[in-house]
């Protein structure tokens, strides 16, 4: 971590209590493999990174930083609905040009 942003966040950490990341995860009820919470410590999840910390080897964490990073990452389910909406609907018009779409019944 470089740069003044970056020694507000390890503050904060440190002010909000650091405790080993696979342990703060499992404590808000997210069973992911170490592999995973690693990942979203040094890359993170569409352009949100876990905040944490790096201490003898092993990556520290918050309650609240998780928290803060499930909402960053959630995806809202309106969202995903009107996707896969769209999604079928264009589906429908493609079947549709070819010749072989549903046949509407009035």
């Amino acid at each position: 971590m470089t740069g003044s942003g970056d020694i507000d966040v390890v503050q904060r950490l440190i002010k909000e209590g650091l405790f080993p990341v696979c342990k703060v995860l499992r404590e808000v009820g997210l069973h992911v493999a170490a592999a995973t919470a690693i990942r979203w410590c040094r890359q993170g999840v569409g352009g949100h990174r876990l905040e944490s910390v790096k201490i003898g080897g092993k990556w520290q964490t918050t309650v609240p930083a998780v928290q803060r990073f499930l909402a960053a990452t959630a995806i809202p389910r309106t969202n995903r609905r009107n996707n896969r909406s769209r999604t079928s609907e264009a589906a429908e018009r493609y079947l549709e040009d070819l010749g072989l779409g549903r046949k509407k019944t009035d």
